[in-house]
């Protein structure tokens, strides 16, 4: 006999301060992590085997957030698509086909997506523009749309917009609209879905009744949940248990009714038949079914009414699966207790817990979700490095380093590139101090917590090789010769200095953060780089030279046959001469004394092209000399470009 689905809390419930970026946007977490049951792959790590430790869902990038179903389990992505994995007999993976799968798999169809819920055999998506999209189990009318077929693909819930949050129940669905009203749609034996009657089945969303205000909302197996703009929570469906928290356990109610004694929360979740409350201080009430230890208050006993779980403090989110709880603190550490047959707790044992334990070895995560036998978390949320000062260094090592970012309170190793960092201190969860070990080139500077190392990024980059942060001037002949002056850092034993794929002519070192080169021929815009012991520098925008031509060379074409003068156009002497004549040669000059023909009276203007078809001028002149720079003079001739 099958064991029965399980359902979880729905996304919003379970999301956390630590997720949410400063625009309120969820910000993206880099992986996934799971542990506890993982009969049918619902942990994707690639197997099926049971793990009471956290394990790394395989093969996910970044999420956004994840959420944890009966045996199934989903993560968003930052591209607004969804990766799904686990069991698939409705096909609850909604991969177009209804095959089990222990690693993740692309839900089909789906983009624009901008959260996630996971129920018993069923899963759900919101979407950007305020639809809903279901899939999976729908044999009592859990996919919202009208119809009782299950399905494997996504299709959309019936008459739904503006909806801004959902949440999947056992055999249930719950949708948050803008308004702050409420719909419900499927299963209703107990009168979970709140519209004032039991028994019939809903296929279509309905309104749950004398309800508004709403900021939140959790689906249990056969109950629902409220969070109220005034940190208050109506509860409705099955009381068995006590899960709705008035103070019974034998009446269940069709419309909603307030939990007593609870104000000031933040967040809430429902679980099988138990449910969890985070209040603003930081601590935690749970009430319903406690015989497993789910409610966290030290007995295993259930209670009508709520009662604080144990020891925890500062909790941004709290999760409910079957018969266990989950908190994640502000901190990204994260707590469990109840039932722990199948590891769900974490902890590396099988023994169940009646007071809230730490989960081993994770941390910084972003958000969690505890579904049927499992949990899965979003993260852990990796530290991350956003500076580093100075930004170089000896390549001998012990330059002492200050490194900035975020996450830093866990953290237990620092790495230059693949070299472990002399020695360091954290001085807070922004700010280490470190020593640079020896090495060479430019390397990225990683931290590493229990659950990861940061990624190196170019703000996180620290180079052993010279840094070049100007080139004077920037520009020089295509001929070579300019004496150029390099500023940076890092210069000390700088051996080669190189223009492009062309070493300088001569190098000379003035200090550590200055380099005199003379360059070499080229052509166009280059890179000047330099080479020391801690490897060459980096090409960047502040090192570019570039080559510029240089004034034209002077010079006639002379008719080799004839005693003239043939057309100034270029070097080849390919232009034709007179008579049809086209025996040039080149000839360098004008030498000590002009070679133009005729009486050419003083300052009088004569036009020449040049070999790269701009015209120059000349005009005689008084007798000068020397280089040129915009003009050149030489002889009598006084050549302007």
């Amino acid at each position: 006999m099958r064991l029965m689905r399980v359902f979880v809390l729905g996304l919003l419930c379970a999301l956390t301060a630590a997720a949410l970026g400063a625009n309120g946007a969820l910000a993206a977490s880099p992986a996934a992590s799971g542990w506890g049951g993982n009969g049918s792959g619902q942990l994707g790590d690639g197997t099926l085997e049971t793990s009471r430790d956290p394990i790394p869902v395989s093969g996910l990038g970044e999420v956004t957030s994840v959420a944890s179903g009966g045996e199934h389990s989903l993560a968003l992505l930052p591209n607004g698509t969804v990766m799904a994995w686990g069991a698939n007999t409705a096909g609850e993976l909604g991969d177009g086909n209804n095959t089990s799968s222990d690693i993740p798999v692309p839900v089909s169809g789906l983009t624009g997506v901008t959260a996630i819920a996971a129920g018993g055999e069923f899963s759900l998506a919101l979407l950007s523009n305020g639809h809903v999209m279901a899939w999976g189990q729908n044999l009592e009318g859990e996919l919202g749309d009208g119809f009782n077929n299950s399905s494997n693909v996504p299709v959309e819930v019936s008459g739904l917009s503006e909806v801004t949050a959902i949440s999947a129940g056992g055999k249930h669905a719950l949708a948050l609209q803008s308004d702050g009203r409420v719909k419900a749609w499927g299963s209703n034996k107990n009168g979970q879905l709140g519209i004032g009657m039991l028994d019939n089945d809903e296929l279509v969303p309905v309104e749950v009744k004398e309800l508004g205000g709403v900021t939140a909302v959790a689906g249990g197996g056969q109950f629902s949940l409220a969070l109220l703009s005034n940190g208050t929570v109506e509860a409705w469906g099955a009381d068995g248990s006590g899960q709705l928290g008035n103070g019974t356990k034998t009446t269940n109610s069709d419309t909603p009714v307030a939990v007593q004694g609870l104000i000031g929360v933040h967040a809430i979740a429902a679980g099988e038949s138990h449910a969890v409350a985070a209040l603003t201080g930081g601590e935690v009430f749970a009430w319903g079914d406690g015989k497993s230890g789910e409610l966290g208050n030290g007995l295993a006993e259930q209670s009508s009414v709520p009662v604080q779980a144990s020891g925890l403090t500062e909790v941004s989110a709290v999760e409910a699966g079957k018969n266990f709880s989950v908190a994640l603190q502000a901190s990204g550490n994260v707590w469990t207790w109840g039932v722990n047959g199948e590891g769900q707790l974490g902890i590396g044992t099988k023994e169940s817990q009646s007071v809230p334990v730490e989960v081993r070895d994770i941390h910084q995560v972003s958000q969690v979700s505890g579904g049927g036998l499992q949990v899965i978390v979003a993260g852990p949320q990796l530290p991350t490095v956003t500076g580093v000062s100075p930004i170089e260094g000896s390549p001998t090592g012990g330059t002492p380093v200050t490194l900035t970012g975020t996450g830093f309170g866990a953290v237990t190793e620092v790495h230059f590139g693949g070299h472990a960092a002399t020695e360091f201190t954290i001085e807070s969860a922004t700010t280490i101090h470190a020593v640079a070990p020896a090495g060479s080139g430019t390397v990225p500077v990683t931290v590493t917590i229990p659950g990861g190392t940061s990624a190196g990024t170019p703000a996180s980059d620290f180079s052993y090789a010279p840094i070049v942060t100007s080139v004077t001037p920037a520009t020089g002949s295509q001929e070579g010769g300019t004496k150029v002056v390099i500023h940076g850092s890092n210069f000390e034993g700088v051996t080669e200095v190189k223009f492009g794929g062309n070493a300088a002519t001569s190098v000379k070192v003035e200090s550590t953060t200055e380099v005199t080169a003379v360059s070499p021929q080229g052509l166009g815009t280059v890179n000047v780089t330099l080479v020391g012991p801690g490897g060459e520098s980096r090409e960047t925008p502040s090192d570019d030279f570039t080559y510029v031509s240089s004034p034209p060379e002077i010079g006639r074409c002379v008719n080799t046959k004839r005693a003239r003068d043939g057309d100034y156009s270029d070097s080849a002497c390919t232009i034709p001469g007179p008579e049809g004549q086209s025996k040039f040669e080149w000839e360098s000059g004008p030498g000590s004394k002009p070679e133009l023909r005729g009486k050419l009276p003083k300052h009088e203007l004569i036009k020449f092209e040049t070999v790269g078809h701009k015209e120059i001028q000349c005009t005689l002149g008084g007798k000068v000399t020397g280089d040129y720079v915009n003009s050149k003079l030489i002889s009598n001739i006084v050549i302007r470009f």
